[in-house]
């Protein structure tokens, strides 16, 4: 078995969801903040397509890509 040297989930492009204390996720309606784990950017979001929206701009932005490239990754 060969192993690949390349994550396929690389620890540069994590993130960590933080819900709101008001979030209802039973009834679709979430807040809260997503932080990006590397650089400690965070970016509040008071629904669902917020949160999709805000974390496909980041993981584009040249800071979440500076630290996937730093890290040996491929880009």
């Amino acid at each position: 078995m060969t192993l690949n040297a390349v994550p396929s989930h690389p620890g540069s492009l994590c993130y960590v969801l933080k819900l709101h204390r008001d979030s209802r996720p039973a009834q679709g309606l979430i807040a809260g903040l997503i932080e990006h784990v590397a650089t400690g950017e965070s970016v509040p979001f008071d629904d669902a397509a917020q949160l999709v929206a805000a974390l496909l701009a980041h993981a584009a932005t040249d800071a979440a890509q500076s630290c996937h490239q730093t890290r040996g990754e491929p880009s």
